[in-house]
């Protein structure tokens, strides 16, 4: 909640709230740490924003799986995690008042909770506690805040619902302030939205703001077609989040730490959360089938799930991960470990890029046989980095010639301008996919930074 893990084994510098700071490295962090050296020596990286170590003002722009904006009561209304679950945040803020005056009974004490509104607590139960995590916690990705999806959907929803209930049934008077605080309910959601899409497209950001104004004077003030005006009002804030939620579809992100936003449609598109390898290498499966024995029970043994999982996919065989999701693990310890080897059940070990070099890694290295890359496609024939569409897929992970950090990638990671958008991009011509540039510098930080090599052991 603090910062002071990442719950990787290791810990980010600069992203934590500790006074003091931290010195210990997670593996494989090694341009995440010098961005952050920059930022906190006052320079500036391109593209990111200032890490103060103090606030959880976490490094990253756009999409990037580390930008989750500065801490404090505001941050979930700010661009870096509003964009991704706050579309809704102040409709459901005002549901719930709506939905818990509406269901008061006036003949019970204050205190005296009917059913519905014992059931408005238990959702801003959920609510509060969580947003408030979210508001002050120094390390979590963004799309951890998927939590706070049901309840701000169900507050919103009961609310409306309550609402339309209320003007039939309840007094007049009365129903003239829920009026209000819907109207108020609207116009600061259709701002709020209009203020999440501005940096995108003027336009969108103008019409949703002048649709939920206009449609909340109409609400308070012209009592006979509420209903409508009120109708009207909730469609106009439901296509900018509607197109936002569908762009990881239209742009075929498959990432391990997803995001959404205009920026995956450029044609730059990327997500920030390419974390190892989203396909298998089918020469080196070829490879193993071909040289592994009948006693085998894993295809191979390596250091993480992210290079495991896309290869149980396409063989449906066991792959040992002995370092867990990221590979920071001790899943297994060495003297289990040479007891599988010795049974015949390991015969190859594939150390990835998210290798933390421990007991197990370095026997492997020591009595292991390395299998010449050549043997089995080595990297060249390696796969598309997580997070990116196969087409025209690009970034500093993985180069269709001479792996990691080729030319070409290496020029992305520089900060080069990237290619004309296409179509479905047409919203980000305002930031001319400024977004999207961070996001793959910042993945690049967590990506592979090393070569994947076969070893086979006896």
């Amino acid at each position: 909640m603090l910062g002071q893990t990442t719950g990787t084994g290791g810990t980010f510098t600069g992203m934590g709230n500790s006074k003091k700071g931290t010195k210990t490295k997670a593996p494989n962090t090694k341009k995440l740490t010098n961005s952050n050296k920059q930022n906190k020596a006052g320079g500036k990286t391109p593209g990111m924003t200032k890490g103060t170590g103090k606030t959880g003002n976490n490094a990253g722009g756009g999409n990037s799986i580390f930008n989750v904006g500065t801490a404090g009561v505001t941050r979930l209304f700010q661009t870096a995690l509003g964009q991704q679950i706050s579309w809704y945040l102040p409709l459901a803020l005002v549901g719930l008042i709506i939905a818990y005056l509406a269901a008061y009974d006036t003949k019970k004490k204050w205190w005296q909770l009917n059913r519905r509104q014992e059931q408005l607590i238990y959702w801003a139960g959920w609510l509060v506690p969580v947003a408030g995590f979210f508001s002050v916690a120094s390390f979590f990705h963004p799309y951890y805040t998927i939590m706070l999806a049901p309840p701000i959907a169900v507050l919103a929803a009961v609310g409306i619902s309550s609402f339309i209930e209320s003007l039939n049934t309840v007094p007049s008077k009365k129903n003239y302030w829920l009026r209000g605080i819907m109207g108020v309910g609207i116009i600061t959601n259709g701002i709020l939205q209009a203020f999440f899409v501005w940096e995108y497209s003027v336009i969108a950001g103008i019409v949703v703001a002048v649709i939920s104004v206009i449609m909340s004077i109409f609400i308070i003030f012209n009592y006979s077609k509420v209903k409508l005006f009120t109708a009207v009002g909730l469609l106009g804030l439901l296509w900018l989040p509607a197109f936002w939620s569908l762009t990881p579809t239209i742009s075929a992100e498959s990432a391990a730490i997803p995001t959404s936003g205009p920026s995956l449609l450029s044609g730059n598109g990327q997500s920030a959360g390419s974390i190892g390898d989203s396909s298998a290498n089918t020469k080196l499966i070829s490879y193993l089938k071909k040289h592994n024995g009948s006693k085998v029970k894993y295809l191979f043994a390596t250091t993480d799930s992210n290079t495991a999982a896309p290869y149980i996919i396409k063989t449906k065989k066991a792959v040992m991960t002995i370092g867990g999701y990221n590979g920071t693990d001790n899943a297994i310890t060495l003297k289990q470990f040479k007891k599988l080897v010795k049974k015949g059940e390991i015969k190859y070990f594939y150390i990835s890029s998210h290798t933390n070099n421990n007991a197990i890694v370095r026997w492997v290295k020591k009595h292991g046989k390395k299998i010449s890359a050549s043997t089995y496609g080595g990297n060249s024939s390696s796969t598309t980095p997580s997070g990116m569409s196969k087409k025209g897929s690009r970034g500093p992970q993985q180069s269709a010639k001479g792996g990691p950090g080729g030319k070409k990638n290496m020029a992305k990671f520089q900060g080069k301008k990237p290619k004309k958008m296409g179509k479905m991009g047409k919203m980000v011509k305002n930031k001319k996919n400024k977004k999207s540039n961070t996001a793959g510098k910042m993945s690049g930080g967590m990506g592979q930074q090393q070569s994947s090599v076969l070893y086979e052991l006896d």
